[in-house]
């Protein structure tokens, strides 16, 4: 698996612990050169250990000879100029002799390279020498230094650093600008990468993932917390964790699946509504829900009671007859799983569902489906999609063995057959197998 997706998997699952941490990274002067539209910014201890775990074997930078700075602090980012433009910054010292001699070699092989270059001069304490493979960068680079300004004037940046402790080091990664650092393949076929990266930008400003080791084997992520409640973030923050259950009705064909608890329904809608408010969308999505319920005879949240749902899910799998092409060229099918406590309320068979769009107006767009007209019931679950999407899944379900979900407690949960994410309280499991 890709370094940015182990990355990305955690913060998709958008489940992090949001306390303060011990090891605040203001004071760094190598993130001082780092220009204040930076999008994400891997600030490690070594030089040549970062650049091994952040860069794959084609990166110039991979064959730059750092000679005796390879084990100095460095700062790999990335800007956005048309595509994303990496910038590295290596502290050079305090600019004696020696370092000097050693920061010209350095200087020299990335030339040869093609690199660009410049050094913070004596705007700073120390040297930092500086490369990219774009002239323009370095020149922002070095014209942020002579105003000395940086990353850490960029709003939020400065309370990130607070989250920062990683025993290796730290990767940020601004959440408003996901579309540009989001892999361009994530979850292809299953959702419109401008919904996954509006989904990131929603819940925080900033993600910041801390490394013990320089290994994404493990990976710590945290959120800055948003006090005005804009951010969906709040919404997490203010639920109960609840039952996972939706692993005893999953297909063995099934390629991801999205699935949140709801412990206490009031809890979730106060919160939900909050959310909405300050981010003035709940009057739309009042009006959506009085269109449905004006165009089906009920509303989505009298649905919702008649139900008493405790678990939501998204479901998408695979083709199993297209196994020689990309997994996500190979997406059949996707519907929505709904568990009631109340069974009464439950379909008594296979059948128009009576109120489209309901679960998209109760819990956003990740729940809601192109084609919502058909479902079934499922023991206590209620299947959602096209009449071809639910009768297959109907036929279909409970076949898959996957290890074991939370039992309980459980924020959300979002799983492949590759990976699971799973959060509970402020904690956040991931778990690799492919």
């Amino acid at each position: 698996m890709k370094f940015w997706l182990r990355i990305i998997i955690p913060v998709l699952a958008l489940a992090a612990a949001g306390c303060h941490g011990s090891a605040p990274e203001t004071d760094s002067a190598v993130l001082k050169t780092v220009p204040s539209r930076a999008i994400a910014v891997a600030h490690f201890s070594r030089a040549d250990k970062a650049l091994a775990l952040f860069t794959d074997s084609t990166s110039v930078f991979r064959r730059l000879d750092l000679g005796g700075l390879h084990d100095s602090e460095a700062c790999l980012s990335w800007v956005y100029s048309a595509d994303l433009v990496p910038v590295l910054a290596i502290d050079a010292g305090r600019g004696g002799s020696d370092t000097t001699s050693v920061a010209a070699k350095v200087i020299a092989r990335a030339e040869e390279l093609g690199l660009h270059c410049c050094h913070s001069g004596a705007a700073l304490k120390r040297t930092i020498l500086i490369f990219s493979p774009l002239q323009a960068v370095v020149d922002e680079a070095q014209a942020h230094i002579d105003a000395q300004t940086s990353i850490m004037d960029a709003p939020g940046f400065a309370e990130a650093c607070k989250l920062a402790e990683g025993g290796a080091g730290t990767l940020y990664l601004r959440g408003s600008a996901a579309r540009r650092w989001l892999p361009r393949g994530i979850f292809r076929g299953i959702f419109p990468r401008v919904i996954t990266a509006g989904m990131i930008s929603s819940y925080s400003d900033w993600f910041v993932a801390n490394f013990d080791s320089y290994s994404a084997e493990k990976v710590a992520v945290r959120y800055l917390k948003d006090e005005a409640g804009g951010h969906y973030a709040r919404v997490i923050e203010s639920i109960p964790g609840g039952d996972v259950k939706v692993a005893s009705v999953l297909p063995e064909d099934y390629a991801l699946l999205v699935d949140f608890p709801v412990g206490n329904a009031k809890k979730y809608m106060e919160a939900w509504t909050s959310y909405l408010d300050v981010n003035a969308l709940l009057p739309a999505n009042r009006v959506k829900a009085k269109n449905i319920g004006a165009s089906h005879g009920i509303t989505p949240q009298a649905w919702a009671a008649k139900l008493n749902i405790r678990e939501i899910a998204f479901v998408a799998r695979f083709n199993r007859a297209d196994e020689n092409v990309p997994a996500e060229a190979r997406i059949a099918s996707r519907v929505l799983l709904v568990r009631a406590n109340k069974k009464s309320g439950l379909p008594k068979g296979p059948g128009a569902f009576e109120c489209p769009g309901a679960p998209g107006v109760l819990f956003g767009g990740l729940f809601r489906l192109e084609d919502e007209s058909f479902c079934a019931p499922l023991g206590r679950w209620m299947v959602i999609g096209s009449e071809q999407d639910v009768r297959s899944y109907i036929e279909d379900a409970g076949r898959v063995k996957m290890p074991a979900l939370p039992g309980n407690k459980c924020k959300f949960a979002v799983c492949t057959p590759d990976w699971q994410i799973a959060a509970t309280g402020e904690e956040i499991g991931l778990k690799i197998w492919n």
